[in-house]
């Protein structure tokens, strides 16, 4: 059996404006919205992560809830699972203040995430009310709102939580 060369000496030329393609940018691709969050692609995400309420120095386990981070909210349920207090070391600091709008009114909070765990400080009276009134449904509303801010302004993802502390005082 022969095998024949059938390629051709020299390349069919492509004719005038045919056979280039522009190449769409990341944003034109994706959409400008998924990309101006801080360069972060967004997309759903959920954890399980324990949360505590943190009252005169004592430490009361809140439960372990499943967050589910969303480029426009962050929800929490109720997990089945019981997970432990961290206990590794802090290895970073940072911190941002913040007004949190609830369905029962608005406060100032502090924001702080040390490495490990994600805590909410109650800074004025308003947010201190806000506190103890959502202490029976174990303050989901608020860190559900602290949450969502830690993830847009502090560059956090639930990659970074371990934990998160409600702190009364």
């Amino acid at each position: 059996m022969d095998i024949q060369n059938i390629t051709p000496d020299r390349p069919t030329p492509i004719p005038e404006g045919k056979g280039t393609v522009d190449e769409p940018s990341i944003r034109e691709f994706r959409g400008a919205d998924d990309h101006d969050n801080g360069g972060r692609t967004w997309y759903r995400e959920k954890k399980s992560i324990p949360f505590f309420k943190v009252l005169d120095g004592k430490v009361t386990n809140y439960g372990t809830f499943d967050v589910e981070s969303m480029p426009e909210k962050v929800e929490i349920t109720p997990s089945g699972m019981r997970l432990p207090e961290p206990d590794q070391e802090k290895t970073q600091h940072r911190e941002y203040t913040t007004t949190l709008i609830l369905p029962g009114g608005e406060g100032t909070y502090r924001l702080v995430y040390n490495g490990v765990s994600f805590n909410i400080h109650a800074v004025d009276a308003a947010a201190r009310q806000l506190l103890e009134a959502g202490d029976p449904k174990k303050n989901e509303e608020l860190s559900e709102a602290a949450l969502h801010t830690g993830f847009q302004k502090m560059g956090l993802g639930l990659e970074d939580l371990k934990a998160v502390y409600v702190r009364f005082n």
